[in-house]
Order: structure tokens, then C-alpha cells, then sequence
């Protein structure tokens, strides 16, 4: 079985699992969209919008069907062009 890279959005994966698995919902949720409007066409992109999904759908079996609405909504938008062309490198302070 090969090794798989590890790179910044498959750490943020990772990450965004952990939360998930310890029951830091609203994280998760962060940093699976961020992965999926960031870093479309990735496994890890897709990964997260598995996840998504699926988190709605958990959400709105709880009765929170305006939170899960939201999230299918968001899913179901189209991603902005990125504006200035070029990556987006974040700071320490959250900055470009």
C-alpha cells in the first residue's frame, strides 16, 4: 500500500475529523467548508463535502432543520471566483 503525502489540506482534514469526533460540530463544519470552497477538487475537498452532507443530515434528524438547510444551501452554491489570481496564504493573524 503506497504512503499517502502529507500536505496542509490533508492535516486540515485530519483536523477537521478530530473535532468532529469530539463532538466540536460547529469546527468541523468550519473547516470542512473552508476545505471544500478552498481546495475544490481534492479528495480531501470531496472528503469534506461527504462530511457535510452527512452532518446535515444528522442535524436535521435532531430537529435542527434550519441549520441543515443552511448547510445544503451553502453546499448547493457555486464557489466565487477567486479575485486577484493567486493563492491565498493566511497569516498568523488570519490575514492575506
Amino acid at each position: 500500500m503506497a504512503e499517502q503525502k502529507v500536505t496542509p489540506v490533508s492535516l486540515m482534514l485530519k483536523r477537521a475529523e478530530s473535532w468532529q469526533q469530539e463532538g466540536k460540530i460547529h469546527q468541523a463544519i468550519d473547516a470542512y467548508f473552508k476545505m471544500a470552497e478552498n481546495f475544490s477538487g481534492t479528495d480531501e475537498a470531496t472528503t469534506a463535502e461527504e462530511r457535510l452532507l452527512s452532518l446535515a443530515q444528522e442535524l436535521e434528524e435532531k430537529g435542527m432543520v434550519y441549520a441543515a438547510m443552511r448547510m445544503y444551501e451553502k453546499l448547493a452554491t457555486p464557489p466565487a471566483a477567486p479575485t486577484g489570481g493567486g493563492r491565498y496564504i493566511l497569516s498568523p493573524m488570519g490575514r492575506r
